[in-house]
């Protein structure tokens, strides 16, 4: 989806900056329109390079959440809420999300529809906001899935750091192996070789395998780093 980037004057005669994910040209000026700003400039960013690398963590949704709950709960109506929350929010991949969540809502969603659309919630906080919707009790369940995504954060947190030392045995006998496999072994082999003589069948085939390894390598030594890599990207 297209990224818009803009500038607009407001009721008050300022010029603002903003940012919006929208369908089309005509979904855009229809946001502008709702509020009340008037553009002087905007380009499309079909695929914005500087934010390709980044994601909105389950530590900022719980902060959103937790701020979001806190407003409703000393009656701030639901667009001004989230009308201030974008003003405070650093990540910009979350801060066009809830431009995009406020443009839903004054359209006529939900804003457990909204939420959905914007695909960061986890389905659980998308239940929570609608049983909050249905209930009337929407600080509390917008409190309740906060705490939900603090625990799995913590969850998660404490996971990493259990499989520290583990990954480093792992890394360790993985260097010695490759030591073994790359440098030492190569040398035993070419003893063999020189010997002339004919060898057994599961020598021919260390052989083979070490022959391999030496020509690729660093094909099987990325296999680690790309796992390791977007472990870290998922979680």
């Amino acid at each position: 989806m297209p990224v818009y980037k803009y500038q607009a004057l407001n009721r008050e005669g300022l010029i603002i900056k903003g940012e919006i994910e929208a369908l089309n040209l005509e979904e855009f000026l229809s946001y502008l329109s709702r509020e009340e700003l008037i553009p002087l400039k905007y380009k499309t960013k079909l695929f914005p390079r500087k934010d390709f690398f980044k994601r909105v963590k389950r530590k900022d949704l719980a902060e959103f959440c937790q701020n979001f709950a806190f407003l409703l709960s000393a009656g701030v109506p639901i667009i001004s809420a989230l009308k201030d929350l974008k003003e405070t929010i650093v990540n910009p991949v979350l801060k066009r999300k809830v431009e995009k969540i406020i443009s839903e809502i004054l359209k006529g969603e939900t804003l457990s529809s909204a939420f959905k659309n914007a695909n960061i919630f986890p389905p659980i906080v998308i239940s929570l906001v609608k049983i909050g919707e249905e209930t009337g009790r929407l600080d509390k369940t917008l409190e309740e899935a906060s705490k939900h995504l603090y625990r799995v954060e913590e969850i998660i947190s404490q996971t990493k750091r259990a499989m520290m030392y583990p990954i480093f045995v792992i890394l360790s006998i993985s260097g010695a192996f490759l030591f073994w496999l790359l440098y030492v072994l190569p040398k035993i082999l070419d003893v063999f070789k020189q010997m002339q003589i004919k060898l057994p069948l599961p020598t021919i085939i260390l052989m083979r395998v070490v022959d391999t390894f030496q020509k690729h390598y660093l094909f099987f030594l990325s296999i680690p780093v790309i796992v390791i890599i977007i472990f870290i990207i998922l979680y």
